[in-house]
């Protein structure tokens, strides 16, 4: 604090007994690093997945994320999770999501380019998905994936999930994986209908300069 900085963040792995802790998480709240989020990390075994190939509704075109425009891409996502249970986005400031933005979109970066798109309705972007090849040999991770609030309910997230695992399980990837905050519960639900299992669990604490 003293050298400025305007967030600390301290995260750790979610433990079924207090007494598997270090230090008893309570001491944390006691020097203003609040609890900010608790993600869940999912996965799911391709192999047992059978999915046919995706369509989606009429007018509207999916196209590689990476043809897409970063304005038009940032104000995309910046309307998906500005109404979401994600706590994380909604604690950050304008700022810090353009810096989050610029850091996880950036066009250079490695990605599964069949599996990471967006959804056009005209000249509109609605929905979209950054799928990477991390968190383990043959493993996709679903980095991030959102639709505007306009086009919710019309399973359209779950057309651009179910797009993703096909694309994958074509590519011979074996595992797909993601995390999600576990007070998102449309998100939630979304994953364990497409049979995604539970994982460990990540509490995060953080600080910030008012």
């Amino acid at each position: 604090m003293q050298n400025n900085h305007t967030r600390i963040e301290l995260a750790y792995e979610k433990k079924d007994n207090l007494k598997e802790y270090p230090v008893d998480p309570s001491i944390y709240s006691q020097v203003n690093l609040m609890e900010e989020d608790e993600i869940v990390f999912m996965s799911l075994n391709l192999a047992e997945q059978e999915i046919s190939e995706v369509e989606f509704p009429e007018g509207i075109e999916d196209i590689l994320l990476k043809y897409a425009d970063d304005t038009d891409h940032y104000s995309c996502f910046y309307e998906s999770f500005s109404q979401s249970g994600d706590r994380n986005f909604l604690s950050e400031t304008d700022e810090e999501r353009e810096e989050y933005f610029k850091e996880h979109f950036d066009k250079e970066d490695e990605k599964i380019d069949e599996a990471s798109i967006v959804l056009v309705k005209g000249t509109k972007l609605i929905g979209f998905t950054l799928v990477k090849p991390t968190h383990g040999e043959g493993n996709g991770h679903l980095w991030i994936m959102g639709v505007i609030p306009e086009y919710r309910g019309r399973q359209l997230g779950s057309k651009i999930l179910c797009h993703a695992i096909v694309t994958l399980k074509k590519q011979g990837y074996k595992t797909m994986s993601l995390v999600v905050d576990s007070a998102n519960e449309a998100a939630l639900r979304l994953y364990e209908k497409h049979h995604f299992v539970k994982g460990w669990k990540r509490i995060t604490h953080a600080w910030k300069k008012v």
